[in-house]
C-alpha cells in the first residue's frame, strides 16, 4: 500500500535505508530520520525518487513491486545488479576451482616423479634410514617390509627406497667406517681412557 504525499512535507526528509540492508532495491528507498539521524517509523518508507510512502512490514516485496511499476528504469538497474551480485560467488568459485585443480595436477605430476639417486633429498633420506636400522639394530630385511615401504612413501611419496643389497653392501659399511674413524679419532685425542667388559652366563643352557 502507497500513497503520494504533499511535495512540501517531503522536501526536508532525511532518509537511510535499513540498517541490515542486502537487496540493490534499498537504493531507491530509506526510512525518515530525526535530527539525530534515529529513524522514525519502522513501518513507513519513502521512494527516494518520487517520495511515496509505502508501507514496509519487513521484507521488500512492496518496495520492488513499486520500482516495477512506477520506475521501470531503477526497476531494471536493481535486477541487473542483484543478477551481477548473484553471479559473483559463482564466478569466484568457479575460478577457485579452477585454481585448486590445476594446483592438485601439477601435485600429482611432481609426486609421480621420484627423487634422482644422486639428488641431496634421496641422500638425506637414504641415511636416515641407516642410522635407523644401525641405531636401532634392525635387520638389514625391515627395508623389503611393505608397512615401512608404505610408512615411507606417505611420508614423502618421491621417495624410492634402495634395496636390502645396497645397505647391506654400501650404505652399512660406508657408516660403519665413518662412526669407525670418528671413535678412533676421539681416542686418539685422549689423555686416556678405560675399558669395561661385561660378562654373563646362562645357566639354563649349562649342559655340566
Amino acid at each position: 500500500m502507497e500513497h503520494k504525499t504533499p511535495e512540501g512535507s517531503t522536501s526536508d526528509l532525511k532518509l537511510v535505508c535499513h540498517p541490515r540492508a542486502k537487496s540493490k532495491v534499498w537504493k531507491y528507498f530509506g526510512f525518515d530520520t530525526d535530527a539525530e539521524g534515529c529513524i522514525l517509523q519502522w513501518k513507513k518508507i519513502y521512494c527516494r525518487v518520487c517520495r511515496a510512502q509505502i508501507a514496509y512490514s519487513g521484507n521488500t516485496s512492496n518496495l520492488a513491486y513499486h520500482l516495477e511499476k512506477n520506475h521501470p528504469s531503477e526497476f531494471h538497474q536493481v535486477v541487473k545488479s542483484n543478477a551481477e551480485q548473484a553471479r559473483e560467488p559463482f564466478t569466484s568459485n568457479f575460478l577457485k576451482s579452477e585454481s585448486e585443480a590445476a594446483y592438485l595436477s601439477n601435485q600429482d605430476a611432481i609426486f609421480k616423479t621420484c627423487y634422482s639417486q644422486d639428488s641431496k633429498r634421496h641422500h638425506e633420506l637414504t641415511t636416515m634410514v641407516t642410522n635407523f636400522i644401525c641405531e636401532g639394530l634392525y635387520p638389514v630385511s625391515v627395508v623389503e617390509e611393505q608397512t615401512f615401504k608404505k610408512l615411507l612413501k606417505m611420508a614423502d611419496p618421491r621417495y624410492e627406497i634402495p634395496n636390502r643389497k645396497y645397505f647391506s653392501t654400501k650404505a652399512i659399511p660406508e657408516m660403519y667406517h665413518i662412526t669407525r674413524t670418528a671413535v678412533e679419532k676421539d681416542l686418539a685425542a685422549a689423555a686416556w681412557c678405560g675399558v669395561t667388559a661385561e660378562l654373563w652366563t646362562a645357566l639354563g643352557r649349562n649342559r655340566c
